[in-house]
C-alpha cells in the first residue's frame, strides 16, 4: 500500500551517517572494521557489511526486504504478546496491524536507520521476559538477555 503511495526505501544515508562505518570497508575490510570502529553499532554494521558483500549492487533492495521481514515478525510478535497478557484475539492482532501499519512505522520501515530493528527487538525482549516469568525457563531468560545484548 505505501509502495502504491509512492513510499520509497531510502538507503541513502549508508554513504554520510557517522553511525554506519563506510561502505568500502564494510565490503572489503569487514571483520577489521568492526574490530577498530566498536564504536559505532557492531552488529548493525555486521548486517550492513554482509549485505553488502552479498547483494552488492542490490543492497538496498535486500535491507528492505530485510526490514519488511522485521515488520511481519514484530507484528505477530507483538499480537502474541498482547493476547499472552489477555487482550482479547482479534483486538490483539487490530492492535498490532494499526501499530505496525501507523505512518511512523511506514517511515522507519522505509529508512535505513537502526530504530526500526531495535524496536522489534525490544517487543521480543518483553516477549522473552513475560514468558520467562510465566514458565520459570532458562532459555527464555536467555533468550531475553541474549535479544537485550544484541540491542547494546
Amino acid at each position: 500500500m505505501a509502495w502504491a503511495l509512492g513510499v520509497r526505501f531510502d538507503a541513502s544515508s549508508l554513504s554520510w551517517f557517522w553511525q554506519y562505518i563506510d561502505p568500502a570497508l564494510l565490503k572489503t575490510r569487514l571483520l577489521e572494521s568492526l574490530f577498530y570502529f566498536h564504536a559505532q553499532p557492531p552488529l548493525y554494521n555486521l548486517w550492513l557489511g554482509v549485505l553488502l558483500k552479498l547483494f552488492g549492487g542490490r543492497f538496498s533492495d535486500a535491507a528492505h526486504g530485510t526490514y519488511v521481514l522485521l515488520g511481519l515478525a514484530g507484528t505477530g510478535g507483538l499480537a502474541f504478546l498482547l493476547a499472552r497478557i489477555g487482550v482479547p484475539r482479534i483486538l490483539a492482532v487490530v492492535l498490532a496491524l494499526a501499530f505496525f501499519l501507523s505512518p511512523s512505522a511506514i517511515l522507519y520501515e522505509n529508512w535505513l536507520f537502526y530504530e526500526y530493528p531495535v524496536a522489534v527487538l525490544l517487543i521480543f525482549a518483553v516477549l522473552t521476559l513475560y514468558l520467562f516469568l510465566q514458565r520459570r525457563s532458562f532459555a527464555y531468560g536467555v533468550a531475553f538477555f541474549g535479544i537485550l545484548s544484541s540491542i547494546v
